[in-house]
């Protein structure tokens, strides 16, 4: 090859390295910092530190006889306590169930019982009240009643006495029997009787007995104009009787009521 053709493909170096070179800074070698990877002579890391080995578990012993008994011990406790609780509860459960039921029974009984005793005694409260109402409906009545009958006895008194008057006008043995009974009434000892009657009596009695028949009974008859006829009066020396006409009826009257009242 020639020196010409060489010369001209040749690159100094010099100007080569100058394009494709960088400046290299050194490392500081100066700092505290080491690269992770350093060791100290015993090959260990930075900063290790020996540390004794943790002393191995021992196996775990079986358990002693003591020890046995105690966990039997302990689990029949355990097992007997849930097995009170359980059976408390059971019990509870149907005790409260059981009594519920007897209660309910019980309390029904008894609310019929309490339901018929206040139902009577609100039946008899009822019952009260309805005769008191009815009582005082039929108390004035009862009162017209009475009120009515003892006006009517009252009426029929009066009617009566008219009756019986108007009859001594017309009915002799009327004033005859009066006089019959007074003179009966004395003792029998008697022989001396003064009568007083009504001065219309007198003739009948006169009319009746006839003045001889008077004599000889030892009658002795007195007008007394003041008495009303059919009535009389009879006096002894020992003793009286006086037979009046109302009395006669009342008398009457007396048993004709109480005939009637015997009789209902």
């Amino acid at each position: 090859m020639s020196e010409q053709h060489k010369s001209k493909h040749f690159i100094k170096a010099g100007e080569a390295l100058a394009a494709e070179s960088k400046t290299w800074n050194l490392p500081p070698v100066t700092g505290d910092e080491k690269p992770p990877e350093y060791t100290n002579a015993m090959r260990k890391p930075e900063g290790w530190v020996y540390e004794p080995p943790e002393p191995e578990e021992e196996p775990p012993q079986p358990p002693t006889l003591e020890e046995i008994e105690a966990i039997r011990q302990a689990a029949y406790d355990e097992g007997f306590a849930e097995g009170k609780e359980a059976g408390f509860n059971q019990g509870l459960a149907e005790g409260q169930e059981k009594g519920h039921a007897e209660g309910l029974e019980q309390g029904t009984q008894t609310g019929i019982e309490q339901g018929l005793e206040q139902g009577k005694g609100l039946i008899e409260e009822k019952a009260d009240a309805w005769n008191q109402i009815l009582d005082a409906i039929n108390t004035p009545l009862r009162h017209i009643d009475e009120h009515v009958e003892q006006e009517i006895v009252n009426l029929a008194s009066h009617l009566a006495k008219a009756v019986v008057k108007t009859e001594l006008k017309t009915n002799k043995d009327i004033l005859i029997k009066t006089v019959k009974d007074a003179v009966d009434a004395l003792p029998i000892n008697n022989s001396q009787f003064e009568i007083h009657l009504h001065p219309n009596d007198i003739q009948t009695i006169t009319d009746v007995y006839t003045e001889e028949g008077i004599e000889k009974k030892g009658w002795r008859l007195m007008a007394e104009p003041a008495m009303q006829t059919g009535s009389c009066e009879i006096k002894t020396q020992s003793s009286s009787v006086t037979y009046t006409i109302e009395q006669r009826i009342e008398e009457i009257l007396d048993r004709f009521l109480q005939d009637s009242q015997s009789s209902h």
